[in-house]
Formats: C-alpha cells, sequence, structure tokens
C-alpha cells in the first residue's frame, strides 16, 4: 500500500505510533512500527484510499502479547456493509493474524473497531 495513503484513528498512544503505521508492511517485532491506540474498547482504525479499490481480503496482525490483542472485531467499509471477526486469545509468542472479508467488495475506506479486547490495555495493529 502507497505509505501516503490518508488515514484517521480515535486515537494514539503517542508520536511514534500513529494509524499510518499499522499499513507500513513493516510487521517485525520490536521495531517500534505499529498502531497503538491510547485506551481500549471502541478504538478505531479508519484507511482512506485516495481512489475506489477492489478489496478481496483484510489481514490485521496483532501483536503477541495478549494484553495487545482484540478478541472482537467489527469491519465497516465506504459501501455500508460490515461484518464482525471474533478470535481466541491464546497468548502465544506469535504475531497473531486474523483475516476478514472474504468476498470482493469495491470502497474507498475500511474501518476496524475493537469492541472487546482480550485484557482492558490498548489495541496494537501492525
Amino acid at each position: 500500500m502507497d505509505p501516503d495513503t490518508p488515514c484517521t484513528n480515535s486515537s494514539h498512544f503517542k508520536p511514534g505510533r500513529e494509524c499510518s503505521n499499522a499499513y507500513d508492511g513493516n510487521i517485525e517485532p520490536g521495531r517500534g512500527k505499529e498502531w497503538v491506540s491510547l485506551t481500549a474498547n471502541g478504538e478505531w482504525i479508519k484507511i482512506i484510499f485516495r481512489t475506489y479499490v477492489q478489496l478481496i481480503q483484510l489481514e490485521l496482525w496483532h501483536r503477541c502479547n495478549v494484553l495487545s490483542q482484540a478478541r472482537n472485531l467489527k469491519l465497516e467499509f465506504s459501501n455500508a456493509s460490515a461484518t464482525s471477526v471474533n478470535r481466541t486469545c491464546d497468548g502465544s509468542n506469535n504475531y497473531r493474524k486474523c483475516t476478514g472479508q472474504a468476498r470482493a467488495i469495491i470502497v474507498d475506506w475500511p474501518k476496524i473497531t475493537a469492541t472487546r479486547l482480550c485484557q482492558p490495555e490498548s489495541v496494537w495493529f501492525l
């Protein structure tokens, strides 16, 4: 994805943890390149494409720490469709991937909201 693609978010933890980090292609641990919310449940991130795109699959990567993982996510799209993703909090030492949106849609933005966290801390997306 183009690194200049704009985004908005409900909050971010501190400088260097802005929403643009969530789609920079860097999923290496310990690099400090992720979006981190300021609080917990209800936090969201919205990526705004410069044109309409065909979105086939949306992959979300979490940190391995169970304190930073979302259990329930709501995915909303500019075409007024929405879906929920429910996942298990396993606290493994691997970065966690969950996938949403199984059919192709034409949209100019997706919005991801963490509706329930594994532990009440912050949301982290790589």
